[in-house]
């Protein structure tokens, strides 16, 4: 199990740049999870998933089934994976990378408008100490 949380914080973008998503199958019925985190999961025609939502202040804690990235298009928040990494904050234009089977807590601040890419991976990112490198986004 990685020891490091992978967080991008220079805009590495999985597909951050596009403003919509064409050709998906959405499902109608929404996910939610402990009253504060509301997403609907999104399909495409390659059988990938995502899902896009908001997490509302608060705390939850959110199971990792497989390797997702998680990328923030607004709001902050402070997450940590149980047993894994320490508390970290996080904000607009981060992509955080979890691995699977882990439960991530988030202490939300500002609402978290969030696009989960499930089965990806971050690609150059790295952050493996307790402060952020720019935490122009997230205080």
């Amino acid at each position: 199990m990685p020891t490091k949380l992978l967080i991008s914080t220079k805009l590495r973008k999985i597909d951050m740049d596009m403003p919509n998503y064409s050709n998906v199958e959405v499902v109608k019925r929404a996910n939610v999870y402990e009253g504060v985190c509301i997403s609907h999961t999104v399909i495409f025609a390659d059988g990938s998933k995502k899902s896009l939502g908001v997490i509302l202040p608060g705390a939850v804690s959110l199971p990792t089934q497989v390797n997702e990235v998680f990328e923030i298009q607004g709001g902050r928040c402070d997450l940590r994976i149980v047993g894994l990494i320490e508390w970290r904050k996080c904000g607009t234009g981060d992509s955080i990378e979890f691995p699977p089977g882990v439960k991530v807590d988030f202490v939300v601040h500002e609402a978290v408008d969030y696009i989960c890419h499930f089965g990806a991976q971050l690609a150059g990112s790295q952050c493996d100490s307790p402060e952020r490198s720019d935490n122009t986004r997230a205080t």
